[in-house]
């Protein structure tokens, strides 16, 4: 939903019961979406070389308030991924 883009990986599920343990892993109940912290959502990605492929991903399902945008839409490159100098103890 919105506009916008997202970076990440496509991964190719195979392994039975991987999609429900995933859905567990992400707090997400497909029979209670009302319930759920994030949602699955069947999406369109494009691949660098500009072909498309159907996938499926983990929408956050909350209201997210005043979150500040993920800049480029790629969430690894965002200040608090990067490690920092160690904290005095």
């Amino acid at each position: 939903e919105g506009e916008g883009f997202v970076v990440g990986e496509l991964l190719r599920i195979t392994e039975p019961g991987l999609l429900a343990r995933l859905d567990r892993y992400e707090g997400s109940d497909p029979g209670r979406p009302e319930a759920s912290l994030f949602v699955r959502r069947e999406v369109v990605a494009r691949l660098p070389d500009g072909e498309q492929l159907p996938c499926i991903v983990y929408a956050y399902a909350r209201d997210p308030g005043n979150a500040p945008e993920v800049p480029g839409g790629d969430w690894n490159l965002r200040g608090a991924c990067r490690p920092g100098p160690p904290r005095p103890r």
